[in-house]
């Protein structure tokens, strides 16, 4: 559940004298398999969404393309069926997903 928090804080320990390394358990499942990783250019993943019938996964291909100092992501999501692509599309992912982006595009201006 979104915005529940765990009883267990997160815990810091130091590995060296040059690292800092903190870690936190979390009560939710990891449904997504990385499959391919181009740096600089693509990302495949499987995708389990966590509703009633979203069962078997999608597959999210993530691409990226600069021109003129620009970066154009793509995220194709790719479902088994109809009925599946229907459920994610009316379970308001549009919203989050323009969040999500709004706070990459903030991580890739402070990079400059």
């Amino acid at each position: 559940m979104i915005g529940a928090t765990s009883s267990a804080p997160p815990t810091v320990t130091l590995p060296s004298d040059e690292e800092i390394l903190i870690t936190r358990r979390f009560d939710a499942p990891s449904t997504a398999k990385y499959r391919e990783i181009v740096p600089n250019e693509r990302i495949v993943t499987t995708e389990v969404f966590e509703m009633p019938g979203a069962d078997p996964p999608a597959l999210e291909v993530v691409t990226f393309a600069e021109a003129d100092g620009r970066t154009t992501l793509e995220l194709l999501i790719w479902c088994q069926s109809r009925e599946l692509r229907d459920m994610i599309l009316e379970s308001g992912m549009e919203t989050g997903m323009q969040e999500q982006m709004e706070v990459l595009e903030e991580v890739a201006r402070s990079l400059r």
